[in-house]
Order: C-alpha cells, then sequence, then structure tokens
C-alpha cells in the first residue's frame, strides 16, 4: 500500500494553466500559440536553481515544485502562468496514486 501525501503547503496561489499548440507558419517555421485551459489554484511547495554549461556558458535555470489539485488533462509540455511569470510544466506526476493531487515540476522562463 502507497504512503498517504500530506499537503503541507495551502493552495494559495491562483495560476493560469495554458496549454501549447505548434503550427507551421505560412514561411515554414514553427509557431507556437499558448490558450488558456483554467484558472486554478495552487502552491509552490519547493523552489531550487539548477546550474549546468550549455556552449561553453554557465546557465542557471529556476525550478519550482507546483502542486495542484488533480486533473486529467494537465500535460508536460504545457504551462502556468504566475503573476506574469511563465513556469513550463517538465513533468506531471500523482504523488500517492490517490488521484487528489499533482506534483509538477516546472522551469521559470528567464526574463
Amino acid at each position: 500500500m502507497a504512503a498517504r501525501f500530506s499537503l503541507s503547503a495551502p493552495l494559495s496561489h491562483r495560476l493560469e494553466l495554458q496549454s501549447r499548440h505548434d503550427e507551421v507558419g505560412e514561411g515554414g517555421e514553427l509557431v507556437t500559440t499558448w490558450s488558456p485551459v483554467a484558472r486554478i489554484w495552487g502552491a509552490l511547495v519547493d523552489s531550487r536553481v539548477v546550474r549546468g554549461e550549455e556552449a561553453q556558458q554557465n546557465q542557471e535555470t529556476a525550478q519550482h515544485r507546483v502542486l495542484i489539485r488533480h486533473r486529467n488533462d494537465v500535460a508536460s509540455g504545457w504551462r502556468f502562468l504566475l503573476d506574469g511569470r511563465e513556469l513550463a510544466i517538465l513533468t506531471v506526476i500523482d504523488p500517492d496514486q490517490s488521484q487528489r493531487f499533482l506534483s509538477c515540476l516546472c522551469e521559470e522562463a528567464a526574463r
């Protein structure tokens, strides 16, 4: 039997969940558009900076774990908007397989 997941942070952040749509433009370029799916409550339960190297330059990326009530339509590749910040969803898991909450690992877009 799986351990029960405990919500330690209140769902106090208002998030806009957006789905991603990629299309080929008239010039053959890839055009990405975002469509609002829902406005939901969530919690930022963990934040960290991940350091790496790309093109021989040091890179720092902010990652956040966002907790929301369970939904069947949330997918990696989508994003949350939070007060003008873009949080790209990298992974989505049901922490205790109870279909009560989803834990989403997100990466914040650079400003």
